[in-house]
Parts: structure tokens; sequence; C-alpha cells
């Protein structure tokens, strides 16, 4: 379970919007499991397969890539 915060906005035609925030520090040891897997099934030059560190990783695919890997296959 995470901790976050939310806030919950009426918006007409009885929709809503709810925006949700996770701190990076509850999420980030999957985020991290995920880009092991990223550096594992990818080559990225200079680095064996899994060994490349997270910010190279984060400069090749992105942090948005590494999060949404992590939530899909929940890494």
């Amino acid at each position: 379970s995470y901790r976050m915060e939310h806030k919950v906005t009426k918006l007409p035609k009885s929709e809503i919007e709810i925006e949700v925030t996770v701190p990076f520090t509850e999420l980030e040891p999957q985020v991290k499991k995920a880009a092991v897997f990223l550096s594992e099934e990818n080559e990225i030059e200079g680095f064996r397969k899994g060994k490349a560190p997270y910010d190279m990783v984060k400069n090749k695919f992105g942090e948005i890539r590494i999060f949404l890997l992590q939530n899909f296959y929940h890494l």
C-alpha cells in the first residue's frame, strides 16, 4: 500500500477529476527493478546485459517508459 495524496474535483455533467500524487520513494524499488529488466532485455553500449546503471537506462528509455513497464508487468 502506497502513501498518496489525492484531490477530487467536480466537473460539469456529473463528471469528476481525480488527481493522485505518489512520492517517488514509494515506487522507487519497483521502478529500479523495471530498469534492470529493461537492461537485461536490451543492449546498452558499454555494459553487459543487466549491468547498466539506472541513469543510463533512464537516459536510453526515459523514466516514463520505465514507470509504465513497471506498472504493466507489476515488477
